[in-house]
């Protein structure tokens, strides 16, 4: 075939490493809608395998659903009730993730089902989720963007100071902290695991606690 379907997607995404699983970007190139496609198309072309491939498409196409909204930057995927239709709908998915990682079953090469942390971490974020975005509709809120409740702006900061010493002291961490706030010198690292964090900068974060 001429064409790529998944044009984010190359071979070295799907060797990761222990390190390589905390990035970001390369499992959300291959949690994404366009994954989803693409095995949908094959499974068509190809007449093989049809179950396993549309399944794997599914589950693929849950998680970028799900990662979109649990990490929206924008009033367009933000909760809302400005489209109550579409919130009832984001917020019916939300609760059917729930549902979907507590029977979850990851099976062991002897055949032995067990629980992985991941189903704890997905149940819990979604989770609180659901209930913060009801308490703070109920105290005025217009829309939420659930990319607030993320520790990216953590990650940033944690990124930079590590690209002078990999591994600092607590003096080395106190020194470069006192310089990343007097600069403004925040910007994800080449090599991150994290997203880029679009809120304030850091020294206002600290100002307001």
């Amino acid at each position: 075939m001429d064409l790529k379907l998944a044009l984010l997607l190359v071979p070295q995404q799907l060797k990761v490493g222990h390190f390589d699983k905390m990035k970001v970007d390369p499992a959300r190139n291959v949690l994404s809608h366009d994954t989803s496609a693409a095995l949908e198309f094959l499974a068509e072309e190809l007449g093989e395998g049809l179950s396993e491939r549309y399944t794997t498409a599914w589950f693929v196409r849950q998680i970028s659903k799900w990662y979109d909204l649990m990490t929206s930057r924008t009033p367009h995927l933000a909760l809302s009730k400005f489209k109550l239709v579409e919130y009832k709908e984001n917020i019916t998915f939300l609760e059917e993730i729930i549902a979907l990682f507590r029977s979850l079953q990851i099976v062991q090469k002897n055949g032995r089902t067990f629980w992985k942390p991941i189903q704890t971490g997905v149940i819990l974020s979604t989770t609180s989720i659901l209930n913060l975005q009801e308490q703070l509709f109920q105290e005025g809120f217009k829309y939420i963007l659930t990319s607030r409740f993320s520790q990216d702006a953590v990650e940033n900061l944690f990124g930079v100071v590590r690209s002078k010493q990999v591994i600092p002291s607590a003096l080395q961490f106190k020194q470069n902290l006192k310089l990343i706030a007097v600069s403004q010198y925040l910007r994800k690292c080449r090599n991150g695991s994290y997203e880029v964090d679009d809120t304030e900068n850091i020294p206002g974060f600290f100002f307001k606690w």
